[in-house]
């Protein structure tokens, strides 16, 4: 009986142990994706202002949890399931990564048309030009 129970505090250990290793991995991922996205200058202002760059370095999952929650949710709440939490930082981030994409094709688009817009306004300047040479040559006598 004991070998069993001790079995099972073991396989229990395991699942615990893997959990928090995805746990770890995810909540890294996505503080790399803050920086990347909002980039290492501001993020780090913005940590220094609320206190929050040593509990961002941190070795404790709780601590860098918290400051993903204030800076991407902006909620200083009490962490009930760390699991929620990284599902809710990952659908904040995955919109405001959606909105970023969104934004950077029309302003594309943007360039795009003023370029074709330009091109079309040098064209016409430059048959003004000519027109104007043209009328000046056949006026002079």
């Amino acid at each position: 009986m004991k070998k069993n129970a001790a079995s099972k505090s073991n396989k229990v250990r395991e699942i615990i142990k893997g959990q928090y290793e995805e746990l770890e991995i995810k909540v890294n991922s996505l503080i790399e994706n803050v920086y990347e996205l909002y980039g290492t200058e501001n993020v780090n202002a913005v940590l220094k202002e609320e206190n929050l760059l040593d509990a961002l370095l941190s070795d404790e999952l709780n601590e860098k949890l918290f400051v993903l929650q204030k800076v991407l949710l902006n909620k200083d709440d009490f962490i009930d399931d760390p699991f929620e939490l990284i599902e809710k930082l990952e659908e904040k981030l995955a919109y405001v990564l959606a909105r970023k994409k969104v934004e950077m094709e029309l302003e594309k688009k943007v360039d795009e048309i003023i370029e074709k817009n330009n091109e079309k306004f040098i064209d016409d300047i430059k048959l003004s030009i000519i027109k104007n040479k043209g009328d000046q040559k056949t006026a002079k006598p």
